[in-house]
């Protein structure tokens, strides 16, 4: 399914919050990853880097396009033709948990630019998902975890519609569920953390994408934290340098990996504490 059929199993890796060129950004998380995770791959098991390009696209979800320094959040034309010049995939996250058929016509342009094999977009839409299937066959479609695909039921219409599909976080905890999943083949997991794994509430997504689409400002995100106690917490645990049990899931049955740009978890994130404002420059810094 993905440009190297070979793998015995495949991740991709997360092009965001990069400090270079993003050569440099995968040789630094592929270092921390064979360092910390227990596992020791090489940049032939990457099948693709997620992200955001440096064009502008109105179903950009997930995060905020023009939150961060663009070097920092952007994939340049100059990067993805390093990417595909050692075998990694483009992986887009057109996330946007609300897409019409105009928004999807207006970003036809955008869509062809990066339309080859071994590419994907990440998509929470199913409709949306159902135009890109019809339109663009090429592309492989992977479920984004803003989809919420949380139950034995939802997994199997997702699979119906999507090559992957990333299930919310905390499932990941779950042995009982991830044992029973049937499409194991098309299920890729987190290997690391972020904030949505302990979220109640999820609030941030709508917004963020509401900015995406240029009909709210930074200014006026919203985010959980300061709002809604977080649980299921261990306080003690190096979140930065922490990864799952990736040789459980392999012995599962699982083969599809995704891993995040390891960062700092802070209280902010993970307890209940209250913060001194709500805004989008406040939380960005503990939401990669």
């Amino acid at each position: 399914m993905e440009s190297n059929p070979s793998r015995a199993s495949s991740y991709s890796f997360s092009g965001r919050i990069k400090n270079s060129h993003i050569s440099e950004h995968i040789a630094y998380l592929l270092e921390h990853f064979n360092r910390y995770s227990g596992q020791h791959i090489s940049i032939n098991d990457i099948d693709s880097v997620f992200g955001f390009t440096d064009r502008y696209c109105s179903l950009y979800g997930g995060r905020s396009f023009n939150a961060y320094e663009p070097a920092r959040i952007q994939i340049t034309d100059d990067e993805i033709s390093w990417m595909y010049d050692v075998g990694i995939g483009l992986k887009i996250a057109l996330s946007a948990p609300k897409v019409s058929r105009k928004e999807y016509l207006a970003c036809r342009t955008y869509l062809d630019r990066y339309y080859r094999k071994g590419n994907t977009l990440i998509i929470t839409n199913d409709k949306f998902a159902e135009w890109i299937r019809e339109d663009y066959p090429d592309y492989l479609i992977e479920a984004s975890v803003i989809r919420n695909t949380d139950s034995q039921e939802a997994i199997k219409s997702a699979a119906q519609i999507y090559d992957y599909i990333v299930v919310p976080i905390i499932l990941n905890d779950d042995s009982n569920f991830l044992g029973n999943i049937e499409e194991k083949k098309k299920i890729r997991l987190f290997v690391n953390a972020e904030c949505s794994y302990n979220c109640p509430s999820r609030i941030c997504y709508s917004v963020q994408s509401n900015i995406n689409k240029r009909k709210k400002t930074t200014e006026e995100f919203k985010c959980s934290v300061g709002l809604v106690p977080r649980t299921q917490v261990d306080a003690e645990r190096d979140w930065e340098n922490w990864y799952f049990d990736i040789d459980a899931y392999i012995q599962m049955g699982f083969r599809s990996f995704k891993v995040l740009t390891p960062k700092f978890y802070s209280s902010l994130v993970y307890d209940s504490m209250k913060l001194s404002s709500n805004t989008e420059t406040d939380h960005l810094a503990v939401l990669t």
